[in-house]
């Protein structure tokens, strides 16, 4: 979480271009020239607070949009833009950190997605999932060294409409901390 009553705005923009993907256990080029592929963009801005030392809100909301030309035998390309599905919660931190033990800072949070405007139908590769519902996760930061250096973990499921299945999500890296100022 933030400290208590900071405010914190992270702005972030994903780019993702793939010319394959899996069906039945097997890569399926997508494309028909060299270069042809799928290209997803996503630029979002994450709203984060802190009430006191144990409770946080947070919000995510951007814009996203996805193209390719694969399944069009005229090579049109075939776009779907909108806003991404935006994800509102509140986080709980259940255990803070230590330094020079071995505890972590430990977090549980319950959150809602509410569905984005892009469109989904007669696109073979949307943008997103196409449906609101809830999210439960836990997660943990943990910092390794004065320097700044420390890991994260972060995993949960998400329950959706419209006969989304089941998503359990997880993530695991190396986070590096930098003061610009005490």
């Amino acid at each position: 979480l933030p400290k208590p009553r900071q405010w914190v705005l992270t702005p972030w923009y994903q780019y993702n271009w793939a010319k394959k993907y899996w069906k039945n256990g097997e890569s399926v080029d997508i494309q028909r020239i060299p270069e042809d592929g799928y290209d997803h963009n996503n630029g979002t801005l994450s709203v984060e607070y802190a009430l006191n030392e144990r409770i946080g809100f947070d919000l995510t909301f951007g814009y996203t949009s996805g193209a390719t030309r694969f399944f069009d035998p005229g090579r049109t390309a075939h776009t779907s833009i909108g806003f991404m599905d935006t994800q509102i919660g509140v986080r709980y931190q259940i255990m803070l950190e230590e330094d020079y033990t071995p505890r972590p800072t430990l977090s549980v949070r319950l959150g809602a997605i509410i569905e984005g405007t892009y469109d989904t139908s007669g696109f073979a590769f949307p943008p997103g999932d196409d449906g609101s519902g809830v999210e439960i996760g836990i997660g943990s930061t943990k910092k390794f060294l004065q320097s700044g250096l420390g890991g994260y973990a972060w995993m949960g499921f998400r329950f959706r409409n419209h006969d989304i299945p089941t998503t359990f999500f997880a993530s695991v890296g190396l986070n590096q901390t930098i003061v610009f100022n005490k």
